[in-house]
């Protein structure tokens, strides 16, 4: 597999992110559309390896590490919450960008919508409204292994 990358530093904001495919160029400006890819919670932009070069024959594709995940573990705003979160993610993305979020990504990726609509032209997400907790009415993961999850950070 061949991941041919420009990593990006943005004057905005803290983060760097790779962008995959757009290297058809005409006076700088690629001639597919953008692609962003937000990874889930724990993870790093690595989630979206297997799918970074099929998908970059039809789109530019950017990766983001979110802040405190892979290439941008050492940047954690505080407090780290959504609305930090976006104002640091917003600068990585291209204007008129479709936006996909897979788990906290997608929740970053729907605020991003939001509050700056003419980054997103379009957005995807994945399993971006889960509950995790058991309740009465949904069979998720027990409050003892959550807990126990959480230690373990």
């Amino acid at each position: 597999m061949l991941h041919l990358f420009t990593q990006y530093s943005h004057d905005d904001s803290p983060l760097v992110s790779r962008t995959f495919g757009g290297f058809q160029q005409t006076e700088h400006h690629s001639t597919k559309p953008n692609l962003v890819l937000l990874h889930g919670w724990g993870l790093n932009s690595g989630a979206w390896h297997s799918v970074v070069e099929p998908l970059s024959e039809w789109f530019t594709v950017h990766t983001i590490d979110l802040p405190g995940f892979g290439m941008n573990a050492e940047h954690i705003p505080e407090p780290y919450d959504l609305s930090a979160l976006c104002a640091w993610i917003t600068p990585c993305i291209p204007e008129q960008s479709i936006v996909l979020g897979w788990s906290m990504g997608g929740l970053v990726a729907q605020q991003v919508a939001i509050q700056s609509p003419r980054k997103v032209a379009a957005l995807i997400t994945v399993a971006s409204t889960p509950c995790f907790a058991e309740k009465s009415d949904w069979h998720g993961i027990k409050p003892t292994v959550l807990t126990a999850f959480e230690k373990q950070l």
